[in-house]
């Protein structure tokens, strides 16, 4: 069989590359880039050292999503009260160009 491409494993395990490639140098398995290509038995450690850790990386990331949609949400709102503040000053320019 043929060596497995680091980024195969993280799309298998629904992690980016460049954390597979953190824990395979970690483990000292030599790799340099998502296209790097493992063993089979390489490619077994590095998934049991990612699912030894793999709830606290499920933790984070789940963190990490609630902060950027809560930035997003508080982004949403402060441009919703620009534009609503633009909408006020052209009606009033509006009304003080009519008297």
């Amino acid at each position: 069989m043929g060596k497995i491409k680091i980024h195969e494993i993280a799309k298998k395990l629904g992690l980016t590359s460049k954390e597979v490639l953190e824990v395979a140098k970690k483990l000292n398995i030599e790799v340099k880039s998502h296209l790097s290509g493992v063993e089979q038995d390489e490619a077994d450690k590095i998934e049991k050292e990612i699912s030894k850790n793999g709830a606290t990386k499920q933790e984070d990331t789940k963190q990490a999503d609630k902060k950027s949609d809560e930035k997003k949400e508080t982004t949403k709102k402060d441009s919703e009260k620009q534009e609503k503040k633009k909408s006020d000053k052209s009606e009033k320019s509006e009304k003080t160009k009519k008297e």
